[in-house]
């Protein structure tokens, strides 16, 4: 990018001087203008420096052109990413607005006592916000989830939970906690849903 402002600068400068030339000489002619042949020589270095400047001024324009090319490409492509980060931002968002309320429900199951489907919902909340890496929300819901296993022992003949079994499983799996091998290891003393 430097080497192509200097360019410019320099492009610049020729054809300032080629503009100053070009006047220097117009008044050099009108002031001496007896001569026939100096007059038609003058004449024709001004008709060149003419050509001269129209070529810089053309290069200019072009460049001032390219120029407004690439930074409408590169909008474009800023554009592209921030349209992709916000698609990713979207999903996000809607992963965590159906971790949250998962969580809220299982608060819920706990409140009327219905300890199975608590506890399946714990789980499938602790996997979603692990995909998300909200650590914190990792641990409350696995720590509801181990509670509900030392506090009942009904989770063992639940159809709900062997509905979710595998998706259980192998979400525990991919969860770096002690309270995940905790219910890993409950979940595989479970029978598997007939």
């Amino acid at each position: 990018m430097k080497k192509e402002d200097r360019n410019r600068n320099w492009i610049a400068r020729i054809a300032l001087g080629l503009s100053v030339i070009a006047i220097a000489l117009s008044l050099y002619s009108i002031h001496n203008s007896n001569s026939a042949s100096l007059q038609k020589t003058l004449e024709v270095c001004i008709s060149i420096m003419g050509i001269g400047i129209t070529v810089i001024l053309g290069i200019q324009i072009y460049t001032i052109l390219t120029i407004d090319r690439r930074v409408q490409e590169k909008i474009e492509n800023e554009r592209k990413l921030y349209k992709d980060d916000n698609s990713q931002l979207k999903e996000d968002l809607k992963c965590f607005a159906r971790t949250m309320q998962r969580f809220t429900t299982g608060n819920i199951y706990i409140a009327n006592e219905e300890y199975n489907e608590a506890f399946c919902v714990f789980c499938l909340a602790a996997i979603d916000a692990n995909k998300l890496g909200e650590r914190e929300l990792v641990s409350i819901s696995l720590q509801q989830a181990v509670d509900i296993l030392q506090k009942t022992n009904c989770i063992n003949k639940s159809e709900i939970v062997m509905k979710h079994m595998d998706e259980l499983k192998t979400g525990m799996i991919g969860i770096s906690d002690e309270k995940a091998i905790t219910v890993y290891n409950a979940l595989l003393n479970l029978p598997s849903y007939e």
